[in-house]
C-alpha cells in the first residue's frame, strides 16, 4: 500500500516530491503493530518516564497531559508558555521547552516547579527538542540558534556544538536529537537546505546528523525523498537498542535504521492512518512506540507484535475468568476474576507457582513473558462457638463446625441451684431459653448460656437524668426523662442508652455506669444506681453559623482556613485548611480555660497528599496523612487553661463537629510576626527591604510579667535578639523581660535588609512565667524567609 502524503508545500518543493517518488509502495511494518490511541489531544511533543508514565505536550492548550502506561489520564502541568518538546530524566524530574518565552523548566515527579536552564526565559530561541543523559546532563536543540546548548544537572550551561549552514556538522534548523550512550554518540535531526537534482531549485531537506558526546561531528546519514529509507520532514527522534527511530511528519510514518543509517523497517497501520507524527518515544520496559500524530488528535501506541500467555486454571468448586491459554500483547495488563461457587470459598491462588493468599482478582501487570495462575476452592466451613457461666452447661460445647445451610441446636440446663437468666446469641439477649437452633448456617455464631443462683428476691436499678435528655433500658422498659426505678430478676443484663434533648448533649455516666460512651451494659448481681449527665450543646462546634464568631479562633501560617459548604460532614457548614506546598503549614487554633476533666472529639477528613496534626498546648496528640474518610477522634483532656491547634500540610484537609469539654473562654496573649507586614513564607533577593516587626494581643494576660523570645535559625545555627543590648546573639536565649503590652498596631523592630543567601525560621514567644526560660505553655509564630543572591 503507498504511503500517502498530508500536508500542503510550496509549488517548488510540490514539483521536486513529483521528480522523486514514483509512488512506490510502503512495506507494511514487521516489528511492530498499533495497540492502542490516547485520543483527545493537540500533541505536540512526547516523552515516557522510567515506569512509562506518558508525557504528552500540548502547544495550543499550554499544558502537558501526563498518562499512565495504559493510556488512562493521571494529572495536568498547566499555564506553561506553549511548550514544545518534554523529557524526563531517572530521577523522575520532568523538563519543558516552552516556544513562548524561550526557556526549559524543570519540575519534580509531584508537578512542583523546581527550576529553569540557564538564565530562564530567554535562554533559548525555541527549544525544540530535550534529552538528559545517565549522568544528568542535559542537551537542547535550539531549532532557532542552529545549536544544540549542553547544561549540567544543576542547570548550569556547559558548553554548545553547532552552527547555522547545511554542511557537515552544521545545522539548519535542528528539530530533534537523542542520546545513544552505549554507542557514545548524539543523532540530531535537522532540515538543511538543498538543491534539488533536478535543477528546481533549493529547497529544505533532511537528514540526521551523528556527534560523539562532546559535539564533534562523526557521521550522518539522510536522503531526501518519499521511499522508505528517505526522509522528508524528519521532527521527531529516538534511539534504542543501537536502532534509530524517525518521526516524518510528512510521511505520516515512523522510519527504523541501524546505527549507520541502513533502513530497516517502516511503522504505519493503514486502517488507521497518521497525520503530521511530529515527535515519537520509546518505553523503556516494553519497547513500545509512543507517536504524537497531531492532526488525528491522539497519540498513537504501537508495539511489538509479540504475545505471550498466561495459563489460567481452578480447581472444583469455582471457576477463573477467563480461563484457558489467554494471549497477551507484550507490555498489556490481564486482569483474572476468582468467584467460588455456592458453598464454597475460595482456598488459595497460586501465580507462576507461588502463593499469593485468597484473593477474589489478580492483575498481571505489564506481561514481557509467559504466566500461570490457578486458583483453588474448599468447602465454606462455619463455626459456632458455644459457652455457658458457672451453674449450668450447654450441649454442645466449644467450637462447633457446620456447612452452609445446616441447621444446629443447643441446649441448655441449669446446675442445681442455679436457673437460666438469660441466652445471648451473636451478643444478644434471646431471653431465658432451654434451647435455641442455628437454621440454614451462612455465618459464625456464639451462643453463651447465662446462669445465676435462684433468688426469690428481685435487684432495683435506680436511673436519675441530670439536664436535658432521656434514658431508655432494655429488658426492663426504663424511660426516664428524669428519675425511674425497675425491678428486675437478680442476673438480669441490662443495657442502658442515653439519648440528648435537641440543643444538648451527653456528658457521661455517674454511678455504676461510668465513661462517655452513650451506650452502658450492667449485671444486675446487686441493686445498681446509675446517673446520666446531660450539658447544653453550646461546646459543639459545628461552625452552623456561618463564621467564626463562636469561638476566639485563630488562623494562619501559610494560609487562612476558611468556612465552606461544598464539603461537610453534618450540616450546612465545615472549615477547610488551605493547600500548601513543601513543608509549610497553616493552623486552626483557640484557647480556652477547661473547667473540669473531660475530652474532646472531632472529625477530620483528608484527601491527596494532605497532612494533619492534632496539639494540646504544643504537645502533638496524633496526626494523620494520606486520604483519610470523616472520621471521628477522641482525646482525653485535664482541666485548666488549655490551646488546641490544628496544623495542615500539604493537599486539602477539613474539620467539623468539634465538641470541647466543659469550658469558659479566655483570651490568652496572642503573638504575631511578620516580615515586610506578610506571614511568610516569603523570597526575598539580597538587596530587598527585610524588616521584622512584632504584634503582641495581650488578652486577660495585659500587664502579666513574662519572658520574650525572639529567635531564627539559619544555616550557621541559632541566633537570638538581645532587647537589652539591641544585638544579635548566637544560641537560644532570653531576648526580654517584662509585661505584657498591647502591641496590637505592631512594633517595627529589626531591619535585617543584607543578610547572606540562604533560608531563615524567625520565631516569636512568650510565656507567663518570668524566670529566664521558656516555659509551657507559651505562645509563638514563626515566618520563613529565603533569602536568593
Amino acid at each position: 500500500m503507498t504511503r500517502v502524503l498530508h500536508r500542503s508545500f510550496t509549488w517548488g518543493v510540490a514539483l521536486a516530491m513529483l521528480v522523486l517518488a514514483a509512488a512506490v509502495p510502503a512495506q507494511a511494518a514487521a516489528g511492530y503493530v498499533r495497540l492502542f490511541a490516547i485520543p483527545g489531544l493537540v500533541p505536540t511533543a512526547v516523552a515516557v518516564d522510567g515506569t512509562e508514565n506518558i508525557y504528552v505536550a500540548e502547544s495550543s492548550r499550554n499544558q502537558v497531559r501526563v498518562f499512565d502506561r495504559a493510556g488512562r489520564f493521571l494529572r495536568t502541568l498547566k499555564d506553561l508558555p506553549r511548550p514544545v518538546s518534554v523529557a524526563t530524566d531517572t530521577g523522575g524530574r520532568i523538563y519543558v521547552g516552552n516556544d513562548g518565552d524561550g526557556s526549559v523548566v524543570v519540575f519534580s515527579s509531584t508537578l512542583e516547579r523546581l527550576s529553569t536552564l540557564g538564565r530562564g526565559p530567554g535562554e533559548l530561541g525555541r527549544p525544540a527538542d530535550i534529552r538528559v543523559d545517565s549522568q544528568g546532563q542535559i542537551y537542547v536543540a535550539d531549532a532557532r540558534a542552529d545549536r544544540v546548548k549542553v547544561y549540567d544537572a544543576q542547570g548550569r550551561a556547559l558548553f554548545s556544538f553547532g552552527e547555522t549552514g547545511s554542511g557537515a556538522g552544521q545545522f539548519h534548523y535542528p528539530v530533534a536529537l537523542d542520546i545513544d550512550e552505549e554507542a557514545g554518540q548524539i543523532m540530531v535531526s535537522d532540515l538543511p537546505v538543498v538543491r534539488s537534482a533536478q535543477g528546481l531549485g533549493s529547497h529544505e531537506g533532511a537528514r540526521i546528523q551523528i556527534f560523539d558526546l562532546e559535539g564533534g561531528f562523526v557521521s550522518g546519514f539522510g536522503q531526501f525523498g518519499m521511499d522508505d529509507g528517505s526522509l522528508m520532514k524528519p521532527l521527531g527522534l529516538a534511539t534504542a537498542g543501537g536502532r534509530v527511530l524517525v518521526a516524518d511528519a510528512l510521511e505520516n510514518v515512523v522510519q527504523i535504521f541501524d546505527r549507520d543509517g541502513s533502513h530497516q523497517e517502516t511503522v504505519f497501520d493503514s486502517g488507521h492512518p497518521m497525520r503530521t507524527t511530529l515527535d515519537v518515544s520509546v518505553g523503556p520496559v516494553t519497547g513500545r512506540l509512543f507517536i504524537v500524530s497531531q492532526r488525528t488528535g491522539s497519540l498513537e501506541v504501537y508495539g511489538p507484535p509479540a504475545t505471550h500467555t498466561i495459563d489460567a486454571t481452578a480447581g472444583p468448586g469455582g471457576s477463573i475468568e477467563p480461563a484457558g491459554a489467554i494471549q497477551v500483547y507484550q507490555g498489556d495488563n490481564r486482569h483474572f476474576a476468582i468467584v467460588p461457587d455456592a458453598g464454597f470459598e475460595i482456598a488459595g491462588v497460586r501465580v507462576d507457582g507461588t502463593e499469593v493468599g485468597a484473593l477474589s482478582s489478580f492483575t498481571f501487570p505489564c506481561v514481557l513473558s509467559d504466566h500461570a495462575i490457578e486458583a483453588s476452592f474448599r468447602e465454606r466451613v462455619f463455626t459456632v462457638t458455644a459457652t455457658a457461666t458457672s451453674g449450668g452447661a450447654i450441649s454442645p460445647a466449644g467450637p462447633v463446625t457446620a456447612s452452609l445451610g445446616q441447621d444446629l441446636t443447643f441446649s441448655v440446663a441449669a446446675a442445681a441451684g442455679y436457673e437460666i437468666l438469660d441466652l445471648l446469641v451473636d451478643g444478644h439477649s434471646a431471653g431465658r431459653l432451654a434451647s435455641y437452633t442455628f437454621a440454614a448456617i451462612d455465618r459464625d455464631h456464639t451462643i453463651e448460656a447465662v446462669f445465676g443462683t435462684v433468688s426469690p428476691q428481685a435487684h432495683t436499678l435506680a436511673v436519675t437524668v441530670d439536664g436535658n435528655g432521656q434514658v431508655a433500658g432494655d429488658p426492663g422498659d426504663i424511660r426516664c426523662p428524669g428519675q425511674c426505678e425497675a425491678e428486675l430478676a437478680p442476673g438480669t443484663r441490662v443495657v442502658l442508652a442515653a439519648t440528648p434533648d435537641h440543643g444538648y448533649r451527653f456528658a457521661g455516666w455517674n454511678g455504676d455506669c461510668s465513661g462517655v460512651e452513650a451506650a452502658c451494659a450492667l449485671l444486675l448481681d446487686s441493686n445498681r444506681t446509675v446517673v446520666a449527665r446531660f450539658l447544653p450543646e453550646e461546646s459543639l462546634e459545628g461552625f452552623e453559623s456561618g463564621n467564626l464568631a463562636g469561638y476566639p479562633w485563630l488562623t494562619g501560617g501559610a494560609g487562612h482556613w476558611r468556612l465552606q459548604g461544598d464539603t461537610t460532614r453534618s450540616g450546612a457548614y465545615a472549615i477547610q485548611a488551605p493547600a500548601t506546598g513543601g513543608d509549610a503549614f497553616s493552623f486552626l487554633e483557640v484557647a480556652l480555660e477547661v473547667t473540669a476533666p473531660g475530652a474532646i472529639t472531632f472529625a477530620c477528613k483528608l484527601e491527596g497528599t494532605g497532612r494533619l496534626r492534632f496539639l494540646i498546648d504544643g504537645r502533638e496528640q496524633d496526626a494523620w496523612s494520606g486520604v483519610l474518610d470523616w472520621t471521628e477522634q477522641r482525646f482525653a483532656v485535664t482541666a485548666g487553661r488549655r490551646v488546641f491547634r490544628w496544623e495542615s500540610t500539604g493537599g486539602a484537609a477539613w474539620l467539623d463537629d468539634i465538641l470541647f469539654p466543659d469550658h469558659v473562654e479566655v483570651r490568652f496573649p496572642v503573638t504575631d510576626l511578620k516580615v515586610n507586614t506578610l506571614d511568610g513564607p516569603l523570597e526575598l533577593a539580597a538587596s530587598d527591604p527585610f524588616l521584622i516587626s512584632l504584634g503582641l494581643a495581650a488578652g486577660d494576660r495585659e500587664g502579666d510579667p513574662g519572658d520574650w523570645f525572639i529567635l531564627f535559625g539559619s544555616p550557621w545555627g541559632w541566633y537570638s535578639y538581645n532587647g537589652f543590648r539591641g544585638t544579635w546573639l548566637r544560641g537560644l536565649k532570653l531576648s526580654w523581660q517584662g509585661p505584657l503590652p498591647d502591641l496590637s498596631g505592631h512594633l517595627d523592630l529589626l531591619d535585617l535588609t543584607g543578610l547572606p543567601a540562604g533560608t531563615y525560621t524567625f520565631y516569636f514567644l512568650v510565656d507567663t512565667i518570668m524566670n529566664h526560660r521558656l516555659d509551657e505553655p507559651f505562645i509563638y509564630d514563626v515566618v520563613q524567609v529565603h533569602v536568593s543572591r
